[in-house]
């Protein structure tokens, strides 16, 4: 056996092999990056009046956007929903209004404990023309008072 037939011919492979490599890379060329979707708006904040509740108390929680005017925003939000209240007959929009009634969220917790929360979120959805839609979503705590 010759060494350098077979060493020419490991050389002869391997060139070959990065010939058909680099076509095949240039040809395909490298995966597109993933595009998300923009988000809905930009949510700036969550505001909550009162920001601590006691039973029986109603809560007014705004979300404020960037683009408040835009009419194709849609708002869900997401809380006992049971206690929802709708402002101006609306539970869709960036206002809504929430009644704490008569939720003990303290349970078996001892005295010490003054405070407790239950959590929530928002989920403003857009219908774009052409596309399926953007969404953006928020979360956020209700805090409630020991009476």
């Amino acid at each position: 056996m010759n060494l350098k037939n077979e060493s020419h011919k490991t050389v002869q492979q391997f060139l070959a092999l990065f010939v058909f490599g680099l076509t095949l890379f240039t040809c395909v060329g490298p995966e597109e990056p993933y595009e998300y979707d923009p988000p809905a708006t930009e949510i700036l904040r969550i505001e909550l009046t009162p920001d601590t509740l006691i039973m029986g108390d109603t809560l007014l929680i705004r979300c404020v956007v960037k683009d408040s005017l835009d009419p194709e925003l849609l708002f869900s939000w997401n809380l006992a929903n049971e206690r929802i209240v709708p402002v101006n007959g609306k539970t869709d929009s960036s206002v809504i209004r929430w009644n704490a009634g008569n939720l003990n969220l303290f349970g078996n917790k001892p005295d010490s404990v003054k405070v407790t929360s239950v959590g929530g979120w928002v989920n403003i959805n857009k219908i774009v023309v052409g596309e399926e839609f953007a969404q953006v979503m928020k979360s956020f705590n209700i805090y409630l008072k020991r009476q």
